[in-house]
């Protein structure tokens, strides 16, 4: 409640006579605070930063609650990340198997190419690979 002029404040807030009411004690009950022109802009400035300081939490609540999402994504990140790798090492390995299989495959026909069918008879060289339309003639 604002008290225009200072000595009618100081008079409201120092009044301390026997019989009559305590204003002071009166206006606390009902949640009011007598301001003079000298401490008008004190509160006020009290109350701006008690105005800022709720708005400053309610943005650091949703900037945890933001770093919270992100460190569930990123975990989940990871876990993808994680499981990419043993798939690929997976594949690397069965590459290679493949692989190994595939040059020893080669090797073996290679070798039936080079080796003559019979005594004395002529070499015939087997082709590498089959054609599609080899395998429909026979």
């Amino acid at each position: 409640m604002y008290i225009p002029s200072e000595a009618v404040y100081y008079d409201v807030v120092l009044r301390e006579e026997e019989g009559e009411p305590d204003l002071t004690a009166y206006c606390a009950e009902r949640h009011v605070i007598p301001a003079s022109p000298n401490t008008l802009l004190a509160y006020l400035q009290v109350v701006a930063l008690g105005v800022r300081g709720l708005a400053m939490q309610e943005r650091t609540r949703e900037l945890q609650q933001g770093v919270g999402a992100v460190r569930r994504e990123f975990e989940r990140f990871v876990e993808l990340h994680d499981q990419l790798g043993r798939h690929l090492e997976n594949a690397t390995k069965k590459f290679d198997e493949t692989d190994r299989a595939l040059a020893r495959a080669s090797g073996a026909i290679e070798t039936l190419a080079q080796a003559p069918i019979a005594a004395g008879s002529e070499q015939v060289a087997l082709p590498l690979r089959l054609d599609a339309r080899d395998t429909e003639e026979r």
